[in-house]
C-alpha cells in the first residue's frame, strides 16, 4: 500500500463532513500561515492564483457533479 492508499484508509476514519471541513479549514489556516511567514508569496500576480485554483479544483468538481 502506498501513501495514497494509506491516506484513504485514515480518511475513512472522519466521522462526517464536518471532519472534512475541518481539515480543510486546517489547510487554509496553514497557507496563511505561510503568506505571513513568507511574504514574497503574496506579491505573486493574481492570475498565478486563479490557475493554481483551477488546477486544484477540477477534480474535486468533476467528481462531487459527476
Amino acid at each position: 500500500m502506498g501513501f495514497i492508499g494509506w491516506a484513504n484508509e485514515r480518511a475513512k476514519r472522519f466521522g462526517n463532513i464536518y471532519d472534512l471541513k475541518l481539515a480543510g479549514f486546517m489547510s487554509l489556516t496553514l497557507a496563511l500561515l505561510l503568506a505571513k511567514l513568507f511574504p514574497v508569496l503574496l506579491s505573486l500576480d493574481t492570475w498565478f492564483y486563479v490557475i493554481v485554483f483551477v488546477i486544484f479544483a477540477a477534480r474535486p468538481m468533476i467528481l462531487f457533479f459527476k
